[in-house]
């Protein structure tokens, strides 16, 4: 498991947080601990830059739940120390902050039209499978974000894509070596291997109390207790269809939403074409040969229309864009913004009933006739009553909803008893309370995440700042705490020594196994040498690295190519391989070389899949160049 969550880590796309990072932070409720001093803490300097720990933190969680979800619930706390996390979370931020600068060095940057792209297919502004204004703004809202700034990251993140794509563009491959990277991937061996199992001599090995106390003491946070608090909570829902629904919103409001709000509610410049499109031939050899009788083709067509033909009826005709030809080219209304820029720019510089001149995208040659034009204008307010009238009345509910949690903050602070919390919270309207009880951050009392890391980061008898999730607020006060610690020995001695004895059993095997890889490759038999250690010699069937694991044994493949070249003149695997806590020996016994006319079936794949290897190498590589010439300055302690 660990294995493959470090595989997944090295990633170069991870290292960049390029995509979707900025949507993460917006929608996974990730927020500031509320304590400003903390929050504005600087965790790293980049040159003359600062990351806060605010957003080193925001990010960290985010991986952690990443990272849970890929282990589907099996991470455990020594899994991510051994992954090392922390250090990692702050290479993301330490990258993204030296790729953004080098954007902005040689004139790359994002424009509207970019940002509008991305906006429009996130799936949190949909509704009924469309991009909708009104739930854009309302998400943004409940999330305490204003458009202008949510833009402003998606820009941030669209200028480091194209950063990246500046480094790669330059990295090929050829098919020679896409073959020879399919020839090695399937060629299919068969191993034989010794297993060294710890478990083997475990009931043998004796510990003593000096011996678990030690162990006690050098790794005391394996036996660590964790910190439990019990924490009293008063909430209240804001964005629930009953919390909104029953605001009353007055038609004088929504009038002067409207009124206030223009912009909201502006419809932008439309457009009605037909178009009729030719394209040139995709399977063709000779690629220019093939546009070049395209644009031919594409020109006696505008001649007939020209000359007076029917439009619709030479659509039909001659058009390869099946989904409109029918239509006799109708592409019906569009905005700006949703048709490719060439195109666009031809349709809009148009009058009503012109024919354009033949326009080539990336599709082929297009001609284009406008037949119907309505200017940017505002929405009536009759089409709009019912989205303001939603939205006020969110409003509302949020609003009510804060003055509700906010005027518990000076009865909790007094409070001095949880009946006294009780008292406090209880016939207020809204309002639903509780007491957690002891709980650990295993033991998870609230599902917001931000709620749940608050009451833990709270002092005993601390009241916690108003806190703020995608659909209520919360407010916390600690009422008391169980101190993370480590028990003594005598309480936990049979577990410590259970624990030694396993680490001295892995050892020992470990020993083994390496000190038997040393013999083979020194010259000793592999036969004689299982029988003077006492294990069985088994095989593999035969395999490839394409099935990702060693038969039997369950390594991974990926992390070992030079296992694939093994041969009978160097028939030893250079280490030796642990998995599923045992150790392998592994020795060549047979090989089946790939068929090479399977290859031309998959070309394809595999210089995609080397194309995609060597761009991250290339994106690795560029990322080291830049750290190397920057002065960077990390807190340890803060992390």
């Amino acid at each position: 498991m660990l294995e493959a969550l470090r595989n997944k880590r090295n990633s170069v796309i991870v290292l960049l947080i390029f995509a979707a990072i900025v949507i993460v932070f917006v929608f996974w409720g990730v927020s500031p601990s509320g304590n400003d001093k903390q929050d504005r803490a600087i965790v790293a300097t980049v040159d003359n830059a600062s990351i806060l720990s605010k957003d080193y933190m925001s990010l960290y969680k985010r991986q952690i739940e990443s990272y849970k979800e890929q282990s589907r619930g099996q991470l455990t706390e020594e899994m991510l120390a051994n992954m090392n996390l922390k250090r990692m979370t702050l290479d993301m931020l330490i990258n993204r902050n030296l790729a953004f600068r080098e954007a902005a060095s040689v004139g790359i940057s994002a424009d509207d039209k970019d940002v509008q792209e991305v906006v429009r297919t996130i799936p949190a502004f949909a509704k009924d499978g469309a991009f909708d204004k009104e739930t854009y703004l309302s998400v943004l809202s409940a999330n305490r974000l204003k458009p202008a700034e949510f833009e402003a990251n998606i820009r941030e993140d669209l200028t480091l894509r194209k950063m990246q794509d500046k480094v790669v563009k330059d990295v090929t491959v050829s098919d020679d070596e896409a073959k020879a990277g399919y020839m090695k991937e399937n060629r299919q061996i068969s191993l034989e291997f010794m297993t060294f199992d710890p478990a083997r001599n475990l009931s043998s090995i004796k510990i003593s109390d000096d011996e678990g106390k030690e162990y006690l003491k050098k790794r005391g946070s394996l036996f660590m207790e964790p910190l439990r608090v019990d924490v009293f909570y008063a909430t209240t829902d804001f964005n629930s269809p009953a919390s909104i629904s029953s605001r009353n919103v007055s038609a004088n409001e929504i009038k002067d939403f409207y009124e206030k709000n223009p912009k909201q509610f502006e419809l932008p410049e439309t457009i009605a074409a037909r178009h009729i499109l030719i394209k040139p031939e995709p399977k063709a050899t000779d690629k220019a040969a093939a546009l070049a009788e395209a644009k031919n083709k594409a020109e006696g067509v505008l001649a007939e229309v020209k000359a007076g033909g029917d439009f619709a009826a030479l659509a039909k005709k001659y058009s390869q864009d099946l989904g409109s030809a029918k239509q006799g080219g109708d592409l019906g209304w569009f905005e700006k913004g949703t048709m490719v820029k060439a195109f666009e720019d031809a349709a809009v510089a148009l009058a009503k009933d012109e024919v354009s001149k033949l326009v080539e995208t990336p599709y082929g040659f297009h001609i284009i006739k406008v037949y119907g034009k309505k200017a940017a204008a505002a929405a009536p307010l009759k089409d709009v009553e019912g989205a303001i009238r939603n939205i006020i009345a969110k409003q509302k509910a949020w609003s009510e909803a804060k003055e509700q949690i906010t005027a518990l903050e000076t009865p909790f602070k007094n409070a001095k008893s949880g009946e006294e919390l009780k008292k406090a919270a209880a016939g207020r309207k809204g309002i639903t309370y509780g007491s957690t009880g002891l709980v650990s951050e295993k033991g998870a009392f609230a599902k917001a995440p931000e709620v749940q890391a608050a009451a833990f980061a709270l002092a005993n008898n601390e009241v916690s700042r108003m806190i703020q999730t995608e659909s209520a607020f919360y407010l916390l006060k600690a009422i008391q705490q169980a101190p993370a610690h480590v028990p003594d020995y005598s309480a936990i001695a049979v577990k410590v020594k259970d624990a030694l004895r396993r680490d001295k059993a892995m050892a020992a095997a470990s020993s083994k196994a390496d000190e038997v890889l040393k013999k083979l490759t020194a010259g000793e038999g592999f036969a004689k040498a299982a029988k003077m250690e006492g294990v069985r010699i088994e095989a593999t069937p035969l395999f490839a690295g394409s099935q990702g694991r060693i038969p039997l044994i369950g390594a991974l493949t990926t992390d070992k190519p030079e296992l694939f070249s093994l041969e009978k003149t160097a028939p030893y695997y250079k280490k030796v391989v642990e998995a599923g806590g045992k150790f392998y020996v592994l020795k060549f016994k047979a090989a089946k070389e790939a068929p090479e006319a399977g290859f031309d079936k998959v070309r394809e794949q595999y210089k995609s899949s080397l194309l995609s290897r060597r761009q991250e190498e290339a994106l690795n590589k560029w990322i080291a160049a830049l750290r190397a010439n920057a002065k960077i300055k990390i807190y340890e302690e803060k992390l």
